[in-house]
């Protein structure tokens, strides 16, 4: 833990994410949620993120975008901003790639960034960043690949399981 190479190579945050999985798990069961695996994650994902000496292992990488998954579902479901700053980070840079796994990281930015506005602190006037992500919204669905589109299965129903329509979405990245 003392030498900050071994807190970048991306064992140690995937090591994290793995007990986070289970730390959710269990709040589930039991109703309270310690977070210390995802503040243990933070730890790591912040170590990654600002080390510019050497570029992040793959490892490293693929572990930052499962902590952030899990980070943006934490800050949304307990109504806070992302604890990981989604315009600090050069690991939040989706690339500009058009395949499939780009495209993801792009929808979660974009999740992390609704979290940010609707649950963070004001940095900007709300009317610049309401119309920023309105945007980047609608950039996303002019340009997102057809998969990401939702396919409605079932309209709204007056019965207790069908009180939101049933939408699923598909992936057909082969």
């Amino acid at each position: 833990m003392r030498d900050p190479s071994r807190l970048a190579d991306g064992s140690g945050l995937a090591s994290v994410v793995i007990l986070r999985l289970y730390e959710e798990s269990q709040a589930r069961q039991d109703g309270q949620d310690a977070e210390s695996h995802l503040l243990a994650g933070h730890v790591f994902a912040a170590t990654i993120a600002s080390d510019d000496r050497q570029p992040a292992t793959k490892l490293a990488q693929a572990a930052f975008w499962v902590h952030q998954r899990q980070d943006i579902f934490h800050a949304i479901s307990r109504q806070k901003p992302v604890r990981t700053s989604v315009d600090e980070s050069r690991l939040w840079d989706p690339g500009d790639s058009s395949d499939v796994h780009s495209w993801t990281r792009r929808a979660q930015k974009l999740a992390g960034q609704t979290a940010d506005f609707c649950f963070g602190h004001e940095t900007e006037p709300r009317g610049q960043q309401f119309e920023q992500l309105q945007r980047l919204l609608k950039q996303w669905s002019e340009q997102t690949w057809p998969s990401f589109q939702p396919l409605p299965l079932a309209g709204r129903g007056l019965t207790a399981a069908g009180m939101l329509p049933e939408i699923r979405f598909t992936v057909n990245a082969c």
